[in-house]
């Protein structure tokens, strides 16, 4: 099932034989970087506040707030290569430029979150 967001991981390109393309990687890369960007511009100012009031410093404040964002944008590309392109852990260490340690730390602390969101929907 398609989703229309072209943000999303189920946006990828579809072929006759049921499965994704995986032959333009940069492309979905970039749609992914987009909506990390465009969650970060519309949330970015309320969390670095948040962040302020718990930190009392400014820069401090603003990269915690870069921190947590740049950790969301890691954890969902190592679940869309995983999980949507099938891809070995060895592989995504070596487009992600990490350890393979560090993809499997990813992708399971982003199905964590991932199956707390779903229960608290549910």
């Amino acid at each position: 099932m398609e989703s229309d967001d072209p943000a999303s991981a189920a946006a990828l390109r579809w072929t006759d034989s049921g499965w994704p393309d995986t032959h333009n990687t940069v492309a979905r890369a970039d749609d992914s970087v987009a909506a990390v960007g465009a969650l970060y511009q519309s949330h970015a100012v309320g969390l670095i506040r948040l962040a302020y009031l718990m930190l009392g410093d400014r820069p401090s404040a603003e990269d915690a707030v870069q921190d947590a964002f740049c950790g969301l944008y890691r954890q969902r590309e190592a679940l869309v290569l995983r999980f949507y392109l099938d891809l070995p852990e060895r592989e995504i260490a070596r487009i992600m430029g990490l350890r393979p340690g560090s993809v499997r730390s990813a992708t399971h602390r982003a199905l964590k979150t991932l199956g707390q969101s779903m229960e608290k929907r549910s």
